[in-house]
């Protein structure tokens, strides 16, 4: 089900060109995956919010990449 609210929030806020909201519900999505065991989507969804982060100039953007990053690892180790 709640894969379904971020896909659905993610087309809404493309569609509106919200960019912000649709790199949080990206993160968002991406950290769900990671939880249901799926890396990849996960590093391909939280991507898109690190990407976001770093275009802004964003503090936080490094501390973000870092998760994801750890993420692949993770993945290489699988």
């Amino acid at each position: 089900k709640a894969v379904d609210y971020y896909e659905r929030r993610l087309k809404i806020a493309h569609e509106i060109a919200d960019r912000a909201g649709e790199a949080k519900a990206s993160w968002n999505l991406g950290t769900l995956y990671a939880r249901q065991g799926d890396l990849a989507g996960a590093v391909e969804w939280m991507q898109v919010y690190v990407d976001y982060l770093r275009e802004i100039g964003h503090a936080e953007a490094e501390e973000d990449a870092a998760i994801v990053e750890a993420l692949r690892a993770e993945m290489k180790r699988k």
